[in-house]
């Protein structure tokens, strides 16, 4: 649980800093100089033993957590649809994917589905965005009617401004949205349902088209195909591999070990 949080701590504070850090450079060229230049920086932190120094940023990121949850939670209450949002994605690099075509996607995945998203929620215990699917096929892994995703991001705020943060390898899943989706079980830290398998796990159906992960190392190519085009290909993949090998294993990347 605990790399997860680091993840998605990160997830949440990668663009505000980022903002920070332009706003700092761009106001370091209109300062004026002389008599008006701004007071010496004073250390906050001076004279505080390391325990008093842990103490108090424990008790800052506590009290963050508690204010991310609740404008999580008044985001909600709004009913103010999320599409709309600009959509953000930090730059957090990963060392590797789980899948970075559809045959490893095929290959590594528990579970293959092609669905709809029904309902999600920002508000959850675990801080991300939980999406229900409803499944209008399986073609990897046991049948059943709806599965829960839990994925990386949501609504975030900074200076007024409200955006949707998501990470760049697992594009938000909203209500209406018509997917193919390779999930891997989040068998580890008790979370409920799948994760999607980064870099190339989910393919959104819209008017004829599909859109795929930003990071999806064949994202160039997948904009020229169609749905139907996709499906064949994954249908074919999955004929070929149906178990895999990623079945009761965990990522390969640490951060996702889930």
């Amino acid at each position: 649980m605990g790399a997860i949080l680091i993840a998605h701590r990160a997830l949440r504070f990668a663009v505000p800093a980022a903002i920070g850090i332009v706003g700092a450079v761009l106001g370091s060229q209109v300062l004026p100089t002389g008599a008006d230049d701004p007071p010496a920086w004073v250390n906050p932190d001076a004279g505080l033993t390391d325990a008093e120094r842990d103490a108090k940023y424990q008790a800052g990121s506590a009290a963050s957590d508690r204010a991310h949850a609740e404008f999580r939670h008044e985001f909600e209450r709004s009913g103010q649809d999320p599409r709309p949002l600009e959509r953000v994605r930090p730059m957090i690099m990963l060392s590797e994917f789980e899948a970075n075509d559809l045959a490893a996607a095929a290959e590594r995945a528990d579970l293959v589905v092609i669905g709809r998203v029904t309902a999600q929620t920002f508000a959850g215990p675990y801080g991300g965005n939980e999406a229900t699917v409803a499944v209008r096929e399986v073609l990897k892994g046991e049948p059943r009617e709806s599965i829960v995703v839990y994925q990386f991001g949501g609504p975030e705020t900074v200076g007024g401004h409200t955006f949707l943060g998501e990470a760049e390898w697992d594009p938000l899943l909203l209500e209406g949205d018509e997917v193919l989706l390779f999930l891997a079980g989040n068998q580890e830290d008790g979370r409920p349902g799948y994760h999607v398998l980064t870099g190339a796990g989910s393919y959104f159906f819209e008017a004829g088209k599909v859109r795929v992960a930003e990071a999806n190392p064949q994202l160039g190519r997948f904009s020229f195909m169609t749905p139907a085009e996709v499906l064949a290909e994954a249908k074919e993949y999955l004929a070929k591999n149906p178990w895999g090998w990623r079945r009761g294993r965990a990522s390969p990347h640490p951060l996702l070990r889930w």
